[in-house]
């Protein structure tokens, strides 16, 4: 079993940071959605923003617990299997993946909506919001091309 953990110190701090901002990327919703959830909260929205910042840390902070204990690449399905049990580490592993396969897509689309819209303020051009997420793909595959050694060991 101890073969199977990602050994402690392998992901160097541009790893991490890395990472971070990939696992970041959704915050951009909640960014973008204050001016709907101030119309269904009123005037509790800094309660709703405040309550849901100590949800947030209070998972970060369990999260890092579970990453000094068990260092792995597998986070959702490592933990919930240690946590709980290996069925339920199966299901949220996949819920993970799958999250991750829905949520890019729609943050892109967000982003490209809210850019088609800066675009329209700042310099009074309509582009279709589509161009900027194909720009921003083609980006992502000409990085690709280039072969980088994987850094990772187990």
């Amino acid at each position: 079993m101890a073969e199977d953990r990602l050994k402690p110190n392998t992901l160097s701090s541009t790893d991490a940071l890395a990472l971070s901002v990939a696992l970041l990327a959704p915050v951009m919703g909640v960014a973008l959605s204050t001016q709907f959830a101030a119309t269904a909260a009123g005037g509790a929205t800094p309660l709703s923003f405040l309550l849901a910042g100590v949800a947030t840390l209070s998972l970060a902070y369990v999260i890092i617990h579970f990453t000094r204990n068990l260092p792995s690449a597998g986070f959702a399905y490592t933990y919930l299997s240690a946590g709980l049990r290996p069925a339920v580490g199966f299901m949220g592993g996949w819920t993970y993946a799958f999250a991750f396969a829905i949520g890019i897509p729609m943050v892109l689309g967000v982003a490209s909506l809210y850019m088609a819209q800066v675009f329209q303020n700042i310099f009074g051009a309509s582009p279709s919001w589509s161009i900027f997420f194909i720009v921003f793909l083609a980006i992502v595959v000409a990085r690709g091309r280039r072969p980088r050694p994987c850094r990772l060991s187990f």
